[in-house]
């Protein structure tokens, strides 16, 4: 197979210069209203407020005996209860208490709460309780938040206890970005379905797997795939078409510079601005980014590896971005030790798959030995990847190196 050397003749760019045009493009998608239900993982397009103060009215924190701290200790009378969700009666006078539940209002007369494994009946209805201070155990109107309290700020990632303060401050369907509309097309014909005997000289189609179940788990809508051979025309048309009904589109393989790599070629015939084609890092060097009309068109190369990794350090955070996620939250990077020394060479930013691993009480990474871009069985293994400092060559164990997790936390 012979090569395009106009394809060459381009300088590459970083890494991060490729993720600053992604981010400068990409842009959160229009918002809408979805039951609490519905809202899962999704990103707030507006805040969150509080209806009321947290808590409404003062509440016991114990389970125990409201009373005027100036009683104590003593024995005071009980007068009666207060649960959960009653009114804050009976109002005890000096000399008297209430017995109190977890949750209930305190009532006016009452500025303590004393533990009830803290006291002793005492007869007659009376208890002995020991010495109080003022507010002890008590929950203060307000304490958690005001009326008109940002709760949630735009941007918030809906998670289960995200979505519990929407509950509780009444709103009951959240303002949220929509989520982005995807599909995939793996190019190649050397692809096979995965349920195919394929021949020696063919291959299963691995990456439709991968790249669909990532934007699926991502929150994408429905993911659309396609497989495809290396006939430009059928490239040209399915981009069009997918292009025009989604927000981002997925593309793997045929970005790179053979003759059978149509997918610039197709992407250029229709009228796409490419922002970035080739980026200096290994694996993963031929990654191309484009807009057409209004979708984000990512091509990943073929091989298994360098398509997870420019899965997870370019497509995911855009997928994010469209969604509302923050810039700085959409591609997360941790610094932690290395476990085992690491070797890495040459000009391009490299990114070496790694495991997470419990050591010594902390957190270390242990790379993972690649014998090749092809290497589908690293990815699988890999919670992540270390993002090796530039120029380095020998990282000795305990070195503390970037690392991109490849899923939110």
């Amino acid at each position: 197979m012979s090569v395009r050397l106009d394809r060459l003749s381009a300088p590459l760019i970083s890494p991060e210069t490729a993720w600053e045009r992604i981010c400068r493009v990409a842009r959160p998608l229009p918002s809408e209203r979805v039951a609490l239900e519905q809202a899962l993982g999704r990103y707030l397009a507006r805040p969150v407020r509080a209806d009321r103060d947290f808590p409404a009215t003062r509440r016991a924190a114990m389970d125990g005996y409201a009373l005027r701290a100036a009683d104590a200790p003593g024995t005071p009378a009980i007068v009666g209860e207060i649960a959960a969700g009653a009114p804050p009666r009976p109002n005890p006078r000096p000399g008297q208490c209430v017995r109190i539940f977890t949750g209930a209002p305190v009532p006016e007369g009452a500025d303590a709460v004393v533990p009830i494994e803290e006291t002793e009946p005492a007869g007659d209805g009376r208890v002995r309780v020991p010495e109080a201070r003022p507010n002890q155990h008590i929950l203060r109107q307000s304490e958690f938040a005001r009326r008109g309290d940002i709760l949630l700020p735009a941007g918030a990632r809906l998670t289960p206890e995200a979505l519990a303060v929407c509950a509780a401050a009444g709103c009951a369907r959240p303002p949220v970005h929509r989520r982005p509309r995807a599909a995939a097309i793996a190019t190649g014909s050397e692809l096979r379905p995965v349920d195919a005997r394929p021949r020696p000289y063919e291959i299963r189609d691995s990456n439709s797997a991968l790249i669909r179940a990532a934007l699926q788990a991502e929150g994408c809508a429905p993911v659309f795939g396609i497989r495809l051979k290396d006939d430009r025309a059928a490239i040209r048309r399915r981009i069009a078409a997918l292009a025009a009904r989604c927000d981002l589109l997925a593309l793997s393989g045929g970005v790179s510079v053979g003759d059978y790599d149509w997918v610039p070629d197709a992407l250029a015939e229709l009228g796409a601005r490419v922002h970035y084609h080739g980026v200096a890092m290994k694996p993963g060097k031929p990654q191309l980014f484009a807009v057409l009309g209004r979708c984000l068109v990512f091509g990943l190369p073929g091989n298994p590896l360098s398509a997870a990794v420019g899965l997870r350090e370019f497509l995911l955070p855009a997928a994010r971005l469209l969604a509302g996620c923050p810039a700085e939250r959409a591609r997360p990077e941790w610094r932690l030790p290395l476990g085992e020394p690491l070797r890495v060479r040459g000009p391009r930013q490299r990114f070496v798959p790694a495991r997470l691993a419990p050591r010594d009480g902390a957190t270390v990474l242990l790379p993972l030995a690649v014998t090749a871009s092809a290497d589908a069985m690293a990815a699988a293994r890999a919670d992540g990847a270390i993002v090796a400092p530039m120029g380095a060559e020998a990282l000795d164990a305990g070195t503390v190196v970037a690392f991109r997790p490849w899923s939110l936390p």
